[in-house]
């Protein structure tokens, strides 16, 4: 897996990142205040999964649509 392969997959990765970096802070306060919003972090976290999924997603097109393309132009 090669991250930011289209540019598609790359901002999915960055926007992943930014997530992660969300979740980390959250448990952070959650730590240090005893907040109760206790679904914050499965949350984010789940969102980083569904983000990282849609970034595979989008290179699998990408690799997909090039693939035919390249038939297209063979013929």
């Amino acid at each position: 897996v090669v991250p930011g392969a289209s540019r598609l997959s790359a901002a999915l990765e960055l926007a992943r990142t930014v997530i992660r970096r969300a979740e980390r802070r959250a448990i952070t306060l959650q730590r240090s205040t005893g907040s109760s919003s206790a679904w914050v972090v499965p949350y984010l976290n789940r969102l980083a999964d569904l983000l990282w999924v849609l970034a595979r997603e989008a290179e699998h097109a990408e690799q997909h649509a090039a693939t035919l393309a390249g038939r297209r132009i063979a013929q």
